[in-house]
């Protein structure tokens, strides 16, 4: 190498490893600040909420628990709040709930760490968690105590706005009990802007279709029911505020796999959303398991910790 070129690169060197030394440096404090959970409290609203909000027992015949929650990520611009102050609630909703599997979406890298300070004993993610350094924002954590990880993985959707979180997290359980097997997804649809509907529309329609061709992999393979929970940004119905263009979202998702909503009489609502209202979460099925109750968390004390409430499903496999 010539002198000239050396004196080129070891300055460039040298700031590069400068500064990755200071990004690491800070990251790892930044983030430990953001997501220190000490002086952190529960509202007396929210307590006493989810203290008089009924039983958290599955319902007569059910084997499993599956919950879908979209908890909102801490960056403004997607309208966040910091995570530690959501944190402690979201961890109440599993403690009372007990989903044994939760499929998360926008779980930013706050959210990874404050899941695992407060329900670390009983959740554990499923791997792989991250791509490459970046946090995978659609996630899925299970309970370990309940359920035997069979195999898990991640799967990006070709086209769309960002593979941390357009993307298919997939996992296969049996449970410790009895050893029913089931899959469950975690999954998040692109967001209908309506800027260029039509190319909008060709995205998610891909990533629908590149689900349903997962799925039957999937079932195959294992030989068991696929539970698909997440974020479709689809609602079933347009309600008073005009959601049309999400309905058709999820007439093209509910061509293909049948929405565990409907397949159970035994619907509980809470008092900001009703049987006739839009739901923007939703658990779909492929395979033959049985639902024994769906119930939505929309109550006004859950408000501040999302924009969307959590959704279960209790089932018979």
């Amino acid at each position: 190498m010539k002198a000239k070129t050396k004196k080129f690169l070891i300055p460039i060197f040298t700031v590069a490893v400068t500064a990755a030394v200071a990004v690491t440096a800070y990251f790892p404090v930044s983030s430990a600040i953001r997501t220190d959970l000490s002086g952190q409290s529960l509202s007396s609203e929210f307590t006493k909420g989810i203290e008089q909000s009924g039983g958290f027992e599955l319902t007569d015949g059910a084997d499993i628990r599956i919950m879908s929650a979209n908890i909102l990520v801490r960056y403004k611009g997607w309208g966040g709040t910091p995570v530690k102050s959501r944190a402690l609630m979201f961890a109440e909703v599993l403690n009372k709930y007990k989903p044994d599997v939760a499929a998360i979406q926008e779980a930013c890298s706050d959210w990874h760490k404050c899941i695992e300070k407060t329900v670390g004993d009983t959740y554990e993610f499923v791997q792989p968690r991250f791509d490459l350094f970046r946090t995978s924002l659609t996630t899925m954590i299970y309970n370990k105590n309940t359920l035997n990880l069979v195999d898990s993985g991640r799967v990006k959707y070709s086209q769309g706005d960002g593979p941390q979180h357009r993307a298919i997290t997939w996992a296969v359980f049996e449970t410790k009990e009895d050893g029913k097997r089931f899959a469950a997804i975690s999954t998040h649809f692109d967001l209908l802007r309506l800027k260029d509907t039509e190319k909008e529309y060709d995205i998610i329609f891909s990533q629908a279709e590149e689900l349903f061709a997962f799925i039957d992999e999937l079932s195959e393979k294992y030989d068991c029911s696929v539970f698909s929970a997440g974020d479709y940004n689809a609602c079933e119905t347009q309600g008073d505020i005009g959601e049309a263009a999400g309905v058709l979202i999820y007439e093209k998702v509910a061509e293909k796999l049948s929405d565990v909503k409907y397949m159970t009489e035994n619907r509980i609502y809470g008092s900001e959303i009703g049987e006739k209202d839009p739901c923007w979460e939703h658990i779909f099925l492929s395979g033959n398991a049985e639902i024994k109750a769906f119930r939505i968390l929309s109550d006004s004390y859950l408000s501040p910790l999302s924009d969307h409430y959590p959704i279960y499903a209790d089932i018979s496999l």
